[in-house]
């Protein structure tokens, strides 16, 4: 997930180029959080394994990060 502050003023601003819009944001992993969360839903539901899984999400993913990545790892 991206936490990393914008590294310009006008870093929400789209650029459309070559028939295409880039934006920060577009394609970052947000959406696939969102479908790993709804798979996990509905694995749970459908009693589809009898086994433990996890699914750790973090916003804390650049190198050093105190309570994020780096702690989970640690554990």
């Amino acid at each position: 997930m991206d936490v990393v502050p914008p590294s310009e003023e006008n870093h929400f601003e789209p650029v459309y180029k070559d028939g295409k819009i880039y934006a920060r944001g577009a394609g970052d992993m947000k959406a696939g959080d969102a479908i790993m969360i709804t798979l996990m839903k509905e694995v749970f539901m459908a009693n589809f394994t009898d086994k433990k899984i996890s699914l750790i999400l973090t916003t804390d993913e650049e190198i050093g990060g105190e309570n994020g990545a780096k702690k989970i790892v640690e554990l």
